[in-house]
């Protein structure tokens, strides 16, 4: 984002990501720890990772701050490139299909 420093020369530093890396290590995978139970990483990526955000949306953000919210990150997403903009726009519809379509009206300005 904008306050990173160092950016690996604009590669990706996340996983997934669109751009083949980095990717996820089985080999690198962290140890087994007892506690009171065995502790280990966990793969949250069958969660519903939208629901909250929709009511977030809906239910706590008034009109005016909905609309902050939305120019926010349209205009930051603005120079991504399309496809990444593309499964932006599909995530946040997931969660709300009025903070989807804000985002892509406001990206289709942009991208006039």
């Amino acid at each position: 984002g904008p306050m990173c420093m160092f950016n690996q020369a604009g590669a990706p530093n996340y996983f997934p990501n669109s751009f083949k890396g980095p990717v996820d290590r089985p080999d690198a995978r962290h140890s087994k720890i007892s506690y009171s139970g065995d502790v280990e990483k966990y793969n949250s990526a069958d969660e519903d990772n939208f629901s909250q955000v929709g009511v977030f949306y809906r239910e706590v953000l008034n009109a005016e701050e909905r609309q902050r919210l939305v120019e926010n990150i349209a205009g930051h997403l603005k120079d991504a490139l399309p496809e990444i903009q593309k499964r932006t726009v599909a995530n946040f519809s997931q969660a709300d299909a009025d903070y989807g379509a804000g985002i892509q009206k406001l990206l289709d300005g942009y991208n006039k």
